[in-house]
């Protein structure tokens, strides 16, 4: 089992214990967003269907909805990393530029 098998497996666990808590959804979304991410970076079939699977038992959606949603959220941490990229980018050409003209 890898680090992040375990991590995904450890977030699954605690999101099934806030469910049966009673919280709602809307208060999942840094951990739906940390298991999104890792399932796209382990890239284990196994791992995504059982995950799939259980985030699908444990928030009461179909497992397309739920597959949907994980691609969402990684589609979208994958567009705020390249937005960060470029502002980076962005920061360092208009340093450069300044300093230049100087």
């Amino acid at each position: 089992m890898t680090d992040e098998t375990r991590q995904i497996s450890s977030i699954l666990t605690n999101l099934r214990q806030r469910v049966l808590a009673g919280e709602n959804m809307g208060g999942f979304k840094k951990e739906l967003g940390q298991i999104a991410s890792l399932i796209d970076k382990v890239n284990i079939s196994e791992v995504h269907d059982r995950s799939v699977s259980t985030l699908s038992e444990v928030l009461t959606k179909s497992e397309r909805e739920v597959k949907l949603m994980l691609k969402r959220l990684v589609l979208q941490d994958k567009k705020k990393k390249q937005n960060n990229e470029v502002q980076k980018k962005r920061v360092t050409v208009s340093m450069q530029l300044e300093k230049d003209l100087r």
